[in-house]
């Protein structure tokens, strides 16, 4: 059975290779465990960061679910950007 520090290194290993520096690529995410589950919960704004976790951890444990937002968020559409004034 996969434990929770297994995933929190997985967890801090893919955030160290797709998001080093924070100011350029969110990647929030926070492992929990249920009986025999892993839960995975968070944020990123990098897809490949989001694919390694999840086929890493399947890897890991036959029991992930996720609910981790990749960002910008679809309903957001071409406004994906600001301006500071």
């Amino acid at each position: 059975m996969a434990q929770k520090s297994d995933i929190q290194s997985l967890i801090k290993s893919v955030r160290e290779k797709y998001a080093p520096d924070s100011r350029v690529e969110l990647f929030r995410v926070e492992a929990s465990q249920q009986s025999d589950t892993i839960l995975l919960n968070g944020e990123t704004t990098s897809e490949p960061a989001y694919m390694e976790l999840m086929s890493r951890a399947k890897k890991i444990s036959a029991n992930v679910k996720e609910n981790i937002r990749l960002l910008p968020g679809e309903e957001l559409g071409d406004e994906t950007w600001g301006c500071d004034l």
